[in-house]
């Protein structure tokens, strides 16, 4: 059995600021039509496109002459995780464990 170091590190989730804000996604449920997915520039931009899509699409009949009244609205948001400390192991060569022995020469050698 393999035994886990472990410690509690502070952290703090956020919005990711490498990332879009967050993309607005209308669907018909009538019809699966969709709206662009897009991102968000100006605060509120997307919603008031989405909600305008929504708006222009119940506005037109479909061939029965029926209007899609019914939306389902995706909404992606991006986090990040900021740990308060360093949290990932340094990079280089794995450091030894205790009680290991050095590794075995695993050179292929040809036949004689």
């Amino acid at each position: 059995m393999s035994r886990a170091r472990m410690r509690y590190v502070d952290m703090s989730l956020g919005p990711d600021p490498d990332a879009e804000p967050y993309i607005v996604e209308v669907e018909c449920t009538s019809c699966a039509a969709a709206s662009a997915p897009a991102p968000e520039r100006v605060p509120g931009e997307m919603r008031d496109r989405a909600e305008e899509w929504a708006l222009r699409h119940t506005g037109r009949a479909d061939a029965d002459g029926r209007h899609h009244t019914g939306f389902r609205v995706t909404v992606t948001m991006f986090w990040r995780v900021t740990p308060h400390e360093e949290i990932d192991p340094p990079a280089g060569p794995e450091p030894a464990r205790p009680g290991a022995g050095p590794e075995p020469d695993r050179t292929v050698r040809p036949a004689r």
